[in-house]
């Protein structure tokens, strides 16, 4: 460590220093193993000075060697097979029982990462002479803490299954709260140990690096907080910079982190990171208070553990938001019915906040909108709230306000902390700023921390004067006041669901009570919110589609195929509603679209019957999802896959719900799949537990069976649909499919699109056509200069350009014969009524099939003039 990270004499000495640290440039390893770094080439750039512990080598002998000149052959090609399998930059591999070197029978476990251009290898020596096998061990570890109902539970499971197959004295589950600071959920230890369980720990005693390294590297092991750190020679490169051993097994340890260990009286202790959606969510901290080296392996499966339990855990994160989302859904419903129309929030404050106590508990509201302040239950008094309301208009106003010690940001509520010691304020307008605000009493509660986290080390300790941390880590209680109860990550997600529906209220009053200009700007507002509201729900179901269907996919092609299927069912389920103004959906029409994706060939071969049914938006959404994977496995496995097999789907009425019965035969004999992978899931639980309605599958050997109930509260109505009504969209599609276009040759492409994602997917579909040259524009004067010096095949226009519009460049291609088409996410109603074009219309998003039958059409076609 140079002088340069040293704190000045003269500057307080506590904690928070330790986020001054290069901890991942300390230039040491731990003793228990050797490092090597090497060059791209595979010559050797540094080694650790302990290297002559473990081989009858020196340091001298092997700087500046290739690498060849030490390793075996076989250990050679081992080693860099294995470099192959690096999947990203913090990827780590692993080779057990490997012998490396021909001057040792030693068998050695080797860990490889990449730090910048360098190979970093690690040995540490195998424990036996045979390689183990964990697996098992971890499947059995995650099938028992499975079965917990908690997270609590979980945690404790954990931390005995860990405690059980490593060995150490302590096993501990540490969770962050929002602040950074920690608390032992869970702890399994020998009997004669005082228990850490419920002590609190503050945010610097991980500093932020560390929680940084954490997450990147998920396994950290210190094996003797005795033992001296090995030097890595040279210590620095060419550039005078030390190593990165961010990603390093053997990485040694800040003396700081040492001293404290030692004050713990912790001799040896491992730390294996739990994540959630990217982020550190806790540790599985291990003490030991001997010296302890746990197998390379064993710490191989300890790691697999944990990233399962992260998955685990993530599960129960996730289930208890989408819990709370549910919930914030049915308030909002019941908000938006019981309000009247015509009244505002004020004239429905009771029956308001009523139905806000169901999700967020609280002690007082106040309503402040109009200059009026209306209050309920315990709440400042009127001159207090008019102050706190300056003090919110100086915050984000497009966001909650959650704080559990209002005094600590608004020292003025020290005044009235008894029965207002907590705040969490909701915007329900942004000019002028209009707040719904819910109060929590002060609540003076004891909070238990291992030691006092603001004890500062005034005297010089054996690292100098930058740091001493804390030598007792006895339970120290601090007695905290104005407070109030925390508000949890699910109220505050919770208020924030509220928050747009408070916004969709009031903006509908200012609609209806202000001139045309102030109304156009409220319904701006409405749809911003709405809009940013349903982005977040689409944004993460994809990423549950994307997460969901990688498992048991072999190669990126079947998951690239797996994911466009999924993906084109939610858009045409999209397109549907869409099209209908996000109104009730036919259950015909969604379930001839989504057989029709599937080709001319399959249409004669699904036989639909019965009454149809009018589905609300969010129901068919579901229900697409449903009938694709149907149709998916139908194709890919059941009565579809050939010739002679068929598919009937009856849908009747059953005391206002809707029952769907599917039928397959004449198909191959199938069996019950061994395991249920995303689409199975999808099929059996999507309208269960989306709609709360029923479905059932069963595999007889003749084909597939399957019944689904969908509740009557998601049916606007039925439909007596004839023969001829249901058949017309088949025939009409089957039509389309036989036109046959012939796709000229294409010498060059013009791209007119905003969003370079879109564009340079296009562009691959365009190669993939044989087009030659492919240009991309992102405006409109790009894309003019462009169509001035050169004449282009096709010109794919996106209508809307950042704030332009491509009809003037449209008109311009078209007085020169140049083929075109749009592309956009409105369809054909993208086209303002005045504009008539004979250019095909290309709605996103699209595949390479869409694209090719565009082009073919355009340039099959003479484009009529736009008036």
């Amino acid at each position: 460590m140079t002088s340069d990270n040293l704190l000045s004499p003269d500057m307080p000495v506590d904690l928070t220093n330790c986020d001054r640290e290069p901890i991942h440039q300390l230039g040491h390893i731990q003793s228990f193993g050797f490092l090597f770094c090497l060059s791209s080439d595979w010559s050797i750039l540094k080694v650790s000075e302990n290297v002559n512990q473990f081989l009858p080598l020196q340091v001298s002998d092997l700087v500046g060697e290739h690498a060849s000149r030490v390793l075996t052959p076989d250990a050679l090609h081992d080693l860099r097979s294995q470099l192959q399998m690096l999947s990203h930059e913090d990827s780590v591999e692993r080779v057990f029982h490997l012998q490396p070197f021909s001057c040792t029978d030693y068998l050695y476990d080797v860990a490889l990462h990449m730090s910048g251009r360098s190979i970093i290898l690690e040995f540490e020596r195998s424990e036996t002479s045979q390689h183990r096998d964990y697996t098992p061990t971890v499947r059995s570890m995650i099938g028992r803490v499975q079965q917990s109902s908690t997270l609590a539970d979980l945690s404790k499971m954990a931390s005995r299954h860990v405690r059980a197959l490593t060995g150490f004295d302590r096993v501990m589950v540490y969770r962050f709260a929002p602040d950074g600071s920690g608390e032992v959920v869970a702890e399994s230890k020998n009997a004669d140990l005082d228990p850490y369980l419920n002590l609190r720990y503050p945010a610097s005693d991980i500093p932020q690096q560390a929680r940084a390294l954490y997450v990147r590297n998920p396994v950290r092991i210190i094996s003797d907080v005795h033992s001296v750190p090995v030097k890595i020679v040279p210590a620095t490169d060419e550039n005078e910079a030390p190593l990165d051993l961010s990603l390093s097994t053997l990485r040694s340890v800040s003396p700081i982190h040492i001293e404290y260990l030692r004050n713990m009286g912790v001799a040896a202790s491992m730390s294996l990171s739990i994540t959630y959606q990217g982020k550190l969510w806790g540790l599985i901290a291990c003490h030991h208070y001997r010296p302890m080296v746990l197998s390379f392996e064993k710490r191989t499966a300890c790691e697999l553990f944990a990233q399962m339990l992260s998955f685990l855990v993530s599960d129960f994160e996730s289930r208890a938001a989408l819990d709370a989302t549910t919930r914030s859904r049915t308030v909002h419903d019941r908000i938006m019915a019981m309000i009247a129309e015509g009244e505002g929030l004020a004239d429905n404050f009771d029956i308001l906040i009523d139905q806000m106590a169901a999700i967020i508990q609280f002690d007082g509201a106040a309503l402040a909108i109009d200059d009026h302040i209306v209050r309920s239950g315990t709440t400042p008094s009127v001159q207090d709230i008019q102050g706190l309301l300056r003090f919110l208009n100086t915050t984000h106003g497009s966001e909650v306000y959650a704080a559990d010690s209002l005094s600590r940001y608004y020292p003025q509520a020290q005044s009235f902390a008894s029965h207002a010691a907590g705040l969490l304020a909701l915007p329900v307008s942004r000019r002028p700023r209009d707040y719904l605000l819910l109060f929590r009493r002060e609540l003076r509660r004891t909070v238990t921390w291992a030691g006092d986290p603001r004890k500062s080390a005034t005297v010089p300790g054996p690292n100098g004067p930058r740091l001493t941390p804390r030598k007792s880590f006895e339970a120290w209680q601090e007695e905290l006041s104005f407070h109030s109860a925390p508000w949890t990550e699910g109220e505050i997600a919770a208020a924030d669901s509220l928050r747009v529906t408070l916004l969709e209220v009031v903006l509908r009053m200012t609609a209806a009570a202000s001139e045309a200009q102030a109304a156009h700007k409220a319904q701006q507002d409405i749809l911003i919110a709405e809009l940013n509201h349903r982005v977040r729900n689409i944004l993460n179901l994809i990423r549950g589609v994307i997460t969901q269907s990688n498992v048991n996919l072999a190669t990126a092609e079947q998951l690239s195929n797996v994911l466009e299927g999924r993906i084109d069912a939610l858009a045409r389920a999209h397109d549907q509603i869409t099209d209908h103004n996000w109104g009730p959906q036919s259950v015909h029409n969604l379930i001839n679209i989504e057989t029709e994706a599937y080709g001319t060939d399959q249409l004669d071969r699904v036989k639909l019957t019965g009454t149809d049914a009018y589905l609300v938006p969010s129901a068919a959404t579901t229900l697409s999802l449903v009938v694709h994977e149907l149709t998916t496995n139908a194709v890919k496995y059941g009565a579809l896959s050939v010739e002679n097999g068929s598919i009937e789907i009856q849908l009747t009425e059953d005391e206002s719900d809707l029952v769907i019965t599917w039928r397959e035969s004449g198909g191959p004999t199938i069996l019950a799949p061994s395991r249920k992978g995303f689409g199975s899931t999808l099929i059996e639980k999507s309208i269960p537990y989306d709609l709360g309605g029923d479905a059932s599958v069963s595999f007889p050997p003749e084909g597939l069976r399957g019944k689904f109930r969908i509740p009557g509260r998601f049916i606007d109505r039925f439909w007596e649909a004839t023969q001829a009504e249901l058949s017309v969209p088949k025939r009409a599609k089957a039509a389309a499919q036989e036109e046959t276009l012939t796709l000229p040759p294409l010498a060059s492409a013009l791209i007119v699109e905003d969003n370079l994602i879109i564009a340079l997917d296009t562009e691959e579909m365009l190669s993939a056509l044989g087009v030659k040259t492919i240009d991309l524009a992102s405006n409109m004067a790009t894309a003019d200069r462009l169509i001035s010096k050169k004449k282009f095949s096709i010109v794919c226009l996106d209508i809307n350009l950042g704030g332009e519009e491509s009809f003037p460049l449209a008109e311009r291609l078209s007085k020169t014969n140049t083929p075109h088409i749009f592309t956009t996410g409105f369809g054909a109603a993208g086209l303002p009524d005045q504009y008539e074009t004979n250019a095909p219309i290309l709605k996103k998003p699209y595949r390479l099939e869409d694209l090719k039958h565009a082009i073919a059409r355009a340039c099959s076609e003479t484009l009529g003039q736009y008036r």
